[in-house]
């Protein structure tokens, strides 16, 4: 007990203030310390230390808290731009625990073949064929792609989730609206 009020005691002491440039001024008068920077130099102040008082610190003004959000905006990414082989082929590789997959798209008749087998005879359950198409059926693009899959490594449940991100990540790069 007499820990936990010497460490309250403690904190009442001295605390953290994060003071913007309209409040620096007024500590600065308060206390001579080399930790405070003047308004006028432009320097930015993350924090300094300040003795407790009973007044709260007043709000920042709503201009600053503007020019903040402002400056910390990240970048826009730029336009995602269509990727497609001379050919008409789109290309999406997907990986799932130690699975992965190279998924080539190409305008044509609707079938799938996954390491030159038919779908059916390479994944036997209906489930698995059932994820590996459902890219196709939530864009719509379930009849106009003949899709090729090359997939290696792991188990049927890894190499399924492979196919499935491939074709979806081939899908994007045909149409980037697809994300």
């Amino acid at each position: 007990e007499r820990q936990r009020l010497e460490a309250q005691d403690h904190r009442k002491k001295w605390r953290w203030a994060y003071l913007n440039y309209d409040q620096l001024d007024r500590v600065e008068e308060e206390a001579d310390k080399p930790e405070v920077v003047s308004y006028l130099e432009q320097e930015p102040v993350e924090h300094v230390m300040v003795e407790p008082s009973d007044e709260p610190l007043p709000e920042q003004s709503e201009e600053l808290v503007d020019r903040e959000v402002v400056q910390k905006l990240p970048m826009l990414p730029r336009e995602r731009q269509p990727v497609v082989t001379e050919d008409g082929v789109s290309k999406g590789v997907g990986r799932r625990k130690t699975s992965h997959a190279l998924v080539m798209l190409r305008p044509g008749e609707p079938k799938v073949t996954v390491n030159g087998e038919n779908v059916v005879q390479y994944f036997r359950g209906f489930d698995q064929r059932e994820k590996i198409v459902e890219p196709l059926v939530i864009t719509g693009t379930l009849t106009q792609f003949e899709v090729d899959v090359r997939v290696a490594g792991g188990g049927k449940s890894g190499q399924v989730g492979a196919v499935r991100l491939g074709v979806a990540r081939a899908l994007q790069n045909r149409d980037p609206s697809h994300r």
